[in-house]
């Protein structure tokens, strides 16, 4: 048999079981949803290979920190991943008075119809609230996203952010045209930047040069859009603060890299103060 043929296979068996939890997680309550798929992914996620990737990232990030800190970090990583998605289902079909009682913002976002705005973020707490915080705050953001592996899944999931009513744009050139039509228009795009792009600026991340994105810096810098930062923090359970950023200042003299600079020490200040909240396993460094 073919390897495209035994991948799609793959694909259908994984989507089978995806969505077989994903109903489970809809029949049950939040906050038992959460519950339950964060104590799987405690007890599951760490015996998984790629938690080897975490360990090597933390270590060369803290080299001075403690095995049992690390293992500590990971376990509590996973419980969040696995609570994401216990909470997936619940976000687009959520009334605005049960999110005003698990979602509390700091310096929440004045909707402005005509401003091209750059939100950015970082796959940090819960990441998938993007959309349904957009909804909330009538925000009408467009995304630029990298699809999921399997594209059953990437279905289930798009479709949930499509309910908030989010614009979602493929990576790649024909989304950031779409992201260059939307700025033009006064329309506000969202992007998480904490992850490795492989044609982007080496700027040092937690102490060591990594990949970094400078897209959202030259779109601010093209436009004459706004750079917002915005935090995403875990309180408890489903339960999450939602912080705004004031507008980044920029002055004549900034370019792309000095920009996004600043952003990734912003970001690195997040990871630090709550680092079991972060998502280790994905590559950063190479």
């Amino acid at each position: 048999m073919k390897k495209g043929k035994l991948r799609k296979i793959g694909y259908i068996v994984e989507a089978f079981f995806g969505y077989i939890l994903y109903f489970i997680f809809l029949i049950l309550p939040i906050d038992w949803s959460s519950a339950i798929a964060g104590w799987f992914g405690e007890i599951i996620g760490p015996k998984l290979r790629v938690s080897k990737v975490g360990y090597d990232n933390l270590t060369r990030c803290f080299p001075k920190m403690q095995e049992s800190e690390k293992k500590r970090i990971i376990r509590q990583m996973w419980n969040n991943l696995g609570r994401i998605a216990g909470e997936l289902p619940h976000w687009p079909r959520m009334s605005s008075a049960e999110f005003a009682r698990r979602v509390k913002f700091i310096n929440p976002y004045r909707n402005s119809p005509k401003q091209g705005v750059v939100f950015l973020a970082a796959h940090i707490a819960n990441f998938e609230l993007a959309s349904k915080i957009s909804q909330e705050l009538d925000l009408n953001l467009s995304f630029i996203y990298r699809p999921a592996n399997n594209p059953y899944i990437d279905r289930l999931i798009n479709s949930l952010r499509n309910r908030c009513g989010v614009k979602l744009y493929p990576k790649g050139v024909a989304g950031l045209r779409e992201i260059y039509k939307a700025l033009h228009h006064g329309t506000k795009v969202a992007f998480l930047v904490d992850q490795k792009v492989n044609d982007g600026e080496d700027i040092d991340f937690i102490g060591i040069s990594a990949k970094t994105t400078t897209l959202p810096a030259k779109l601010a810098l093209k436009f004459g859009s706004k750079i917002i930062l915005s935090r995403v923090v875990r309180t408890k359970g489903a339960h999450y603060q939602v912080e705004f950023y004031d507008p980044l200042t920029i002055s004549a003299h900034d370019t792309a890299i000095s920009i996004t600079t600043r952003i990734n020490s912003e970001i690195e200040g997040w990871v630090r103060k709550n680092p079991e909240q972060w998502f280790w396993i994905h590559k950063r460094w190479g």
